[in-house]
């Protein structure tokens, strides 16, 4: 019944590069988006991890999968993560740097906020990765959402490009990356904030315009899929607009179309009762401008989507 909901989508998606069924027993780790909340009060009031990933992990649980569904958080503010980068684990060799601050890191590295650099936070995760992969030894699917993405991606393209605070690609072990309504290309939306992670998610900031830089072109060897929308009367999803949540490097893009989602709905939507008939366009290497005229039909929802590629 599952699979009756994914039919062309998952056909186009496994054709490019199918997981063996072991992905069922795969590392997972489910990545947050920006939080205007994590500014280091203390409080708890940025993401309640367990609560923002449920649908996500139910949804892969649904499909079968049985290995380790981690939500991975970011802020201090943050609560209910299996994994927060706040903890000095996540460093070089899980040393602890005490007293060091790599890649832009704040002078506390057990405080980290919306203005802890994201070149900072890739860091940690690099190694919260590398760390998973040492004690499980399985391989990483990783599902994040939003400026989530921006980190995976500067973490993978670092570790590519041997930078020496970064964990080799071979000690990380992330096998595919979803992301859902991610800036790659920036977002006026970032102007709306004067942090540091705000100001950095803007179009033509040189954070991002390094890692669409040609020196970044090398991105390991994970499938990249990128979700994106356009909702309602935008060009997006009502704060990422369609063709910067498109990442050209992808081995494959979805843009929902009529309904779509509003951002941050993306990984909100596993239930397997939803259709979203007609409201898909596929774009791939070599395929170009978007699919306007041939949509796909009846792939289900964005989480079940993933959920799919993760587990078969």
């Amino acid at each position: 019944m599952y699979k009756s909901l994914i039919t062309a989508a998952a056909a186009a998606m496994l054709a490019f590069a199918a997981p063996s069924q072991a992905a069922r027993t795969d590392s997972v780790f489910l990545l947050h988006g920006y939080n205007d909340k994590a500014n280091s009060s203390g409080q708890g009031d940025a993401w309640d991890c367990t609560a923002n990933w449920a649908n996500q992990r139910n949804a892969l649980r649904a499909f079968g999968h049985t290995g380790r569904v981690q939500t991975i958080g970011y802020y201090s503010d943050n609560k209910n993560c299996d994994r927060n980068l706040a903890s000095t684990v996540y460093t070089k060799n899980f040393a602890g740097d005490a007293g060091v601050s790599r890649q832009g890191g704040p002078a506390n590295i057990q405080l980290l906020t919306y203005d802890t650099s994201m070149t900072h936070v890739a860091y940690r995760f690099a190694w919260a990765a590398a760390r998973e992969f040492r004690d499980s030894g399985r391989p990483i699917h990783v599902i994040t959402d939003s400026l989530g993405g921006l980190i995976v991606r500067q973490a993978v393209a670092k570790s590519s490009l041997g930078d020496p605070d970064f964990p080799t690609l071979a000690q990380m072990q992330i096998m595919t990356v979803h992301s859902y309504g991610t800036p790659f290309y920036g977002t006026p939306a970032g102007s709306l904030s004067g942090t540091i992670q705000g100001v950095q998610a803007r179009v033509g900031s040189d954070f991002i315009n390094t890692l669409n830089s040609t020196a970044y072109t090398r991105v390991g060897s994970a499938r990249w899929y990128s979700y994106t929308s356009r909702y309602m009367f935008t060009d997006g999803d009502g704060f990422i607009k369609y063709d910067s949540a498109c990442w050209l490097k992808a081995n494959l893009c979805f843009q929902y179309r009529n309904p779509a989602y509003f951002h941050g709905g993306y990984k909100d939507d596993s239930n397997f009762t939803t259709r979203r008939s007609g409201a898909y366009i596929l774009k791939s290497p070599g395929l170009t401008p978007w699919l306007e005229n041939d949509p796909r039909s009846d792939i289900g929802a964005a989480g079940v989507a993933a959920s799919y590629v993760v587990a078969f």
